[in-house]
């Protein structure tokens, strides 16, 4: 849903990885959207009361030209892994 409607499209890359590529004029806009993602993520574990609980870590980085699409993609996989190291951080 947070990606309905937006200049966005969904992929799976394997396993339980998903890449969104996104068309954003700016760090305002990606923001916005990773939270919707997260909302959304919220209001589905909110409203479905399972016994489990879905999460989400996610990892962005603006495409800068010339980059390759590897290079692309590692800058992002390197924001989601550090957005997984804060998530699964035991609190104090």
């Amino acid at each position: 849903q947070a990606v309905d409607g937006k200049r966005a499209m969904v992929a799976r890359v394997g396993g339980d990885e998903f890449m969104i590529m996104g068309f954003f004029r700016d760090d305002t806009q990606s923001d916005a959207f990773s939270r919707d993602i997260q909302e959304s993520f919220r209001l589905y574990n909110e409203q479905n009361k399972l016994p489990y609980h879905l999460a989400v870590s996610i990892g962005y980085s603006p495409y800068d030209q010339g980059c390759t699409l590897d290079e692309f993609i590692a800058k992002a996989d390197e924001k989601l892994y550090q957005a997984k190291r804060v998530r699964k951080k035991p609190s104090i």
